[in-house]
């Protein structure tokens, strides 16, 4: 009788033996032909799989097995653990895996679960409550959309509910996959992130201008727009130019300065008005255009050293005889040009 093994082992698998990880190559009749992490070929028998798996002295990692943790190291950004995230983190993945797991207790009733329905003010409440209860009560969950607040949990919505559920199932119930994933936002290759060419920069340069206009034109229709009328060379077409995202051109939007915006927004005049120096409730435009005035009655007088002081009078002494010490009794007037604040 040809001996065989009794686990099944399929072609592309590891096996680690004794600290030692061979791939199959394949099998014939007498047992595995496998190459080693150092190149070399050799064949293990049924007899001897079959005792070290028994044994336990032998894990067998399948093909699919082995791309799993790729698949996850790739999804979360290089975690695979719950234990690798920040303190707060790890609380946020517990908080949506308590909801996971009430969701798939409310799942036994025999409800289908869908966005609209998660998304119900009644259905809301029951997973909170029974969220709770799963958790003991440590974390204390609230029907509201958003995100967390000190203290609460809120509820997010049933599509993200549903997302994380199933997040979960892919990913045989490693509950890092309901981390953030904000470290992999923006490019992640070397190519993705390098810099605008000289083109792109125009581009970009090109869009800012039209869109500071009084008009205030939004900047999606506005892109379009400007693509079908910007100069693009053959040259330039011919080494792959592309046009920059919505995002990146977004983002040069955020870097213009407020003062610019508002001038490019509204105008020169009413720019003046709300950031110039006669920003006041008493608008000017034009240097001498308005002034601001107020006076002072004075009194110069010298103390008992001889030195020469200033101090302010009540108007309605004005016309009354010198003290004593008293040089000269002025009115200072003084006159602002609202303009220039000065």
């Amino acid at each position: 009788m040809k001996p065989k093994s009794l686990y099944r082992v399929p072609i592309g698998s590891q096996l680690v033996l004794d600290g030692y990880c061979w791939v199959v190559l394949g099998k014939d009749q007498d047992g595995y032909a496998v190459k080693g992490s150092d190149g070399s070929v050799s064949k293990l028998s049924f007899a001897r799989i079959t005792q070290a798996i028994a044994n336990r002295d032998c894990d067998v990692i399948t093909p699919v097995g082995h791309e799993k943790p790729k698949e996850l190291l790739a999804f979360t950004g290089g975690f695979e653990h719950r234990e690798q995230l920040s303190q707060d983190e790890q609380y946020n993945v517990r908080a949506r895996l308590t909801l996971v797991l009430a969701l798939e207790r409310i799942e036994e009733n025999g409800e289908r679960q869908t966005e609209r329905y998660l998304n119900r003010p009644d259905v809301v409440s029951v997973v909170c409550e029974v969220a709770e209860q799963i958790c003991g009560g440590s974390i204390r969950f609230r029907p509201r959309a958003g995100g967390r607040t000190e203290g609460i949990f809120l509820i997010p919505k049933g599509r993200s509910l549903l997302k994380y559920k199933s997040l979960l199932q892919k990913f045989d119930r490693n509950p890092v996959v309901l981390m953030h994933r904000d470290n992999l936002k923006g490019q992640q290759t070397e190519a993705g992130r390098r810099k605008l060419d000289p083109i792109q920069e125009a581009f970009c340069d090109y869009f800012i201008t039209h869109w500071l206009k009084v008009t205030k034109p939004k900047i999606g229709p506005l892109l379009a727009l400007t693509k079908g009328n910007f100069y693009i060379s053959d040259n330039s077409i011919a080494r792959g130019f592309k046009f920059p995202s919505v995002t990146t051109i977004r983002t040069r939007s955020k870097r213009v300065s407020k003062m610019a915006k508002i001038i490019g927004h509204m105008g020169d005049k009413e720019a003046a008005n709300l950031n110039g120096a006669g920003s006041t409730d008493a608008r000017a435009y034009l240097y001498g255009e308005k002034g601001e005035t107020d006076q002072v009655y004075l009194s110069i007088f010298t103390d008992k050293t001889g030195k020469m002081l200033a101090r302010q009078l009540d108007p309605k002494l004005a016309g009354t005889a010198l003290e004593e010490n008293e040089i000269i009794r002025i009115w200072l007037f003084l006159l602002i040009d609202v303009a220039r604040a000065c």
